[in-house]
């Protein structure tokens, strides 16, 4: 996952959070779908060529997210929630290794 995110990082990505063994992440502005699909060939490029025990999907999807501090006050985290980030994890969960 360090991986994941550094690479998100170097495409102007921005790291949500970690969800189970997936990565949120946010690509704003006009060329956010094209730094995306970059961070995901970068991804599996590096996955491909290490020694990692599996593949993985990627899921990338673009719409409009509410930003918003979810959870009790004392466990409040700051994400992004809605329909985008639902047809999201729906992608990443059928998203086949490679």
């Amino acid at each position: 996952m360090t991986l994941q995110v550094e690479i998100i990082q170097q495409q102007d990505g921005g790291f949500d959070q970690m969800i189970g063994d997936a990565v949120l992440a946010r690509f704003d502005g006009d060329q956010g779908g094209a730094r995306a699909v970059q961070a995901a060939r970068e991804m599996q490029t590096v996955v491909n060529g290490g020694n990692f025990p599996w593949p993985f999907g990627i899921g990338i999807f673009q719409g409009e997210v509410i930003p918003c501090a979810i959870g009790p006050e004392n466990r409040r985290d700051f994400t992004v929630i809605g329909g985008t980030v639902n047809v999201l994890g729906r992608l990443c969960s059928a998203a086949k290794g490679n």
